[in-house]
């Protein structure tokens, strides 16, 4: 199976945005809930209103969770990119 270079080109970058915008949002999601937690846990010991901590908690962990799922994501696509090329090669 022959696939030309212009379609091989197409599917790498629409692997590179898929896997950066799911790695992205879930890792976001995911950070933020952390962050929540831990703000909640922070601000309790420092005795500090819960509220105030959990949302400064919640923006950071989704910070944190959005530059971990960049870099997630992107090596995810370098994955999924050698997998569809050893597959094409057959």
């Amino acid at each position: 199976m022959s696939i030309s270079a212009n379609t091989l080109t197409i599917i790498d970058v629409v692997i590179w945005i898929l896997c950066i915008l799911i790695g992205a949002g879930i890792s976001s999601f995911v950070g933020g809930l952390f962050g929540r937690l831990l703000g909640w846990m922070i601000s309790v010991s420092l005795d500090e209103s819960t509220i105030r901590g959990g949302r400064v908690g919640r923006k950071v962990g989704r910070v944190m969770g959005l530059v971990l799922g960049i870099g997630l994501g992107a090596f995810g696509a370098l994955q999924a990119t050698a997998f569809v090329a050893s597959m094409v090669a057959r």
